[in-house]
């Protein structure tokens, strides 16, 4: 298991402020401006350094993540779709044969 980011160190203390922080960098806020957004909102200090940390070790790679699985669903969805247009058509056509 990898170790905690300062982030999810403070969730523990501060319930909910690592799935705020993935959603400002999913709504594209920099690290500089979350720093700010976490001294207002739960009055914790961190420096933009552990902040980016956690973009680049966590939030990049959940993101990534879920990019793929996204995806892969999609492709098979699309897939799945084709092979239904397939059998339909060859249906169709030993339908109109007979």
């Amino acid at each position: 298991m990898p170790q905690l980011t300062t982030i999810e160190r403070l969730d523990t203390q501060f319930a909910g402020l690592a799935d705020q922080v993935r959603r400002w960098f999913d709504q594209g806020v920099s690290a500089h401006s979350v720093r700010g957004l976490l001294q207002k909102q739960y009055g914790v200090s961190v420096s933009d350094t552990l902040i980016s940390n956690f973009r680049t070790c966590r939030w990049a790679r959940e993101r990534r993540a879920r990019q793929e699985r996204l995806t892969t669903v999609a492709a098979k969805t699309e897939f799945d779709l084709l092979l239904e247009i397939k059998r339909n058509s060859a249906e169709l056509s030993t339908e109109v044969s007979k």
